[in-house]
């Protein structure tokens, strides 16, 4: 899909200008759903919008594997961020009431992205997490708004 005009477009991050390329993120609102802009320019305007979800995986983790999963999760996390096209990478939640109960929770430029890297049941780079603890379940969810920091 992309812009038109009359689309609800404003700035969210940092412009970089290198060799001619210029890159901008901006946030626009369509049918009350969050989108991801990027504008490349480089001897013309090009525009691509994704659709961003968020992926909610939650885990039983006990006690003793606690700091050893975080650990993991840290590694897998910086990994497939670094390595795996369209991850923005995660957050750890841990529930106050059951501190065994884990949530984390992943972002993703596009269901297609993380359907990409998340085939089969155990993908690779998380083969630790689910070493160390016992996942017990994972639900997409699409992107409406993120006001956060």
């Amino acid at each position: 899909m992309l812009a038109r005009s009359g689309d609800n477009v404003t700035q969210q991050g940092a412009f970089a200008f290198k060799e001619y390329l210029y890159h901008a993120t901006a946030r626009v609102k369509t049918n009350q759903l969050a989108w991801d802009l990027t504008e490349i320019v480089k001897g013309g305007v090009y525009w691509s919008v994704r659709k961003v979800i968020r992926v909610v995986y939650t885990w039983r983790v006990s006690a003793e594997n606690h700091m050893e999963f975080v650990a993991a999760w840290k590694q897998a996390t910086t990994s497939i961020r670094e390595t795996v096209r369209g991850a923005r990478g995660s957050v750890m939640l841990r529930s106050r009431d059951n501190p065994e109960r884990i949530t984390t929770i992943a972002r993703w430029d596009s269901v297609e992205d993380w359907q990409s890297f998340f085939q089969g049941d155990v993908p690779e780079k998380m083969n630790k997490m689910h070493e160390l603890a016992r996942r017990i379940s994972v639900e997409a969810y699409d992107e409406i708004d993120d006001f956060t920091l």
